[in-house]
């Protein structure tokens, strides 16, 4: 049986030395990993499960990354998600779909796309999430995660809102595979709604039509309804089409993705449709190619009505330490300790907690603060590197679009592998570094529980970058 190294893709041989993931079951050479002897013979007698940094990089939530307005960048080709451009109104709401076809794997590349631009609503189906899915696993900083497992084969779908849009409710149909999301705006009250119809599936619009009639659109200024519907618009006159955009106009909705979604070598079809309530409102609606490994390509709406986002900047309370009084600290943890001592708590979380407060709130009393405002940082394993290929990537694609020839094309094909490539051997050295480095070395060993691992690492992370 081959075993492929997880990083460097070689058979593990029986002779060489070599770790598993718990998490991922693969294999890894410990020369791919710079284990040193010491630290292998280590883990070789460790019952603690060992994570690989492949895993690790999908765990990590790379706190203070920030959306950051792609208009503020010199370099105009650095696009805001796969494929997407800059916004036709800078205050305007962007939303982003995509068709993903399994999006646990995808994750870092949507973390990066994040990284790089500002949009406010990312929608995704065929997420192929299931109840083992851990959220930390697909979660994006600032961003407010609503998903459905699938049901059976296939399906899945979710919906990251940014925090400034504060999420009102959420549902979830039962009868068909729909989920929304009530938003608050300045402008009143918005209801995005994800829909996925899976292929083959014949009575599906008295479900759908039930499913609206229960979210009642009517009380909402504004409506956005998406997702695959497998019905190809661009054959408007088959009696699904009719059906289809009988029911959806009945409730004032309007169709506003004009493009084929869907291409191979020999069709061409609009799957994935985008309806509003309001079609004066669509700025631009533009499809884009695809998430890698995705056949559906994606869509970026951009939206007239103004909302209101949080500034580019954060608030944190610092550590006055030369002014701290560390006698008074001293004296009071002296008197404070034994009397902890003496407290019968039999839980170990309690007793934490009970520490943890005396601690800190004796630290606050005797060590002055002050809060201090700035930019948020990048996310660190963004490279000069990434962000060349990323560049290149994107150039590529508009010297395709405009020339539309093969060899166009298959360039940029190359040079997208090579810059999702790119932003995984990033995520990947730098979560092996945190391995690494003796600085995190006592956190990391004690800290394989991922709640423990983000408190923990992340902080001393952001403050030694």
């Amino acid at each position: 049986m081959m075993y492929p190294c997880g990083d460097c893709g070689k058979q593990v041989r029986w002779n060489q030395q070599a770790v598993q993931c718990d998490a991922c079951q693969k294999w890894l050479h410990t020369k791919c990993l710079n284990i040193s002897p010491i630290n292998y013979s280590i883990l070789q007698q460790s019952d603690d499960p060992w994570i690989c940094p492949s895993c690790y990089c999908s765990f990590l939530p790379f706190a203070n990354c920030s959306t950051i307005s792609i208009a503020s960048r010199s370099d105009s080709s650095v696009e805001s998600a796969p494929g997407v451009t800059t916004a036709s109104s800078p205050s305007g709401l962007r939303l982003y779909y995509c068709n993903s076809r399994s999006l646990l794997p995808k994750m870092d590349d949507v973390r990066t796309a994040v990284a790089l631009s500002r949009f406010d609503i990312l929608a995704f189906t065929e997420t192929w999430f299931d109840i083992g899915t851990r959220p930390c696993e697909i979660s994006i900083p600032s961003y407010t995660l609503l998903h459905r497992d699938k049901v059976g084969r296939g399906g899945g779908m979710c919906l990251f809102i940014h925090d400034s849009l504060p999420v009102v409710s959420q549902s979830m149909d039962q009868s068909s595979e729909l989920l929304s999301a009530t938003v608050r705006t300045s402008q009143g009250l918005l209801l995005v709604v994800v829909y996925y119809r899976p292929p083959g599936v014949t009575s599906y619009l008295n479900q759908l039509e039930s499913a609206l009639h229960k979210l009642d659109l009517a009380n909402y200024k504004k409506v956005i309804i998406l997702g695959d519907f497998n019905i190809d618009l661009l054959q408007s006159s088959k009696a699904a089409c009719v059906d289809l955009l009988g029911v959806m106009s009945a409730f004032g909705l309007s169709q506003v993705v004009a493009s084929a979604t869907r291409m191979n070598a020999n069709t061409s079809t609009l799957l994935d449709h985008v309806y509003v309530s309001e079609p004066s409102m669509v700025v631009s609606c533009k499809v884009h190619p695809p998430l890698q490994g995705s056949d559906h390509n994606s869509v970026l709406v951009n939206f007239s009505f103004e909302i209101t986002r949080s500034p580019p900047v954060t608030t944190r309370r610092v550590w006055l330490h030369k002014r701290a009084d560390f006698e008074a600290i001293n004296d009071d943890l002296s008197t404070a300790l034994p009397v902890v001592d003496e407290l019968t708590i039999s839980d170990i979380d309690g007793a934490w907690n009970v520490f943890q407060h005396l601690f800190l709130s004796t630290l606050k009393r005797h060590i002055p603060q002050r809060s201090m405002s700035g930019k948020k940082k990048q996310v660190p394993w963004l490279t000069a590197l990434v962000l060349r290929r990323i560049s290149k990537r994107n150039a590529a694609r508009k010297l395709a679009k405009r020339k539309d020839t093969p060899s166009m094309w298959q360039r940029f094909r190359c040079l997208r592998n090579k810059a999702v490539e790119a932003v995984r051997a990033a995520t990947s050295r730098t979560v092996r570094h945190i391995n690494s480095c003796p600085l995190y070395q006592p956190f990391v060993k004690t800290s394989y529980h991922l709640n423990s691992f983000f408190i923990s690492v992340i902080p001393l992370w952001n403050s030694n970058s």
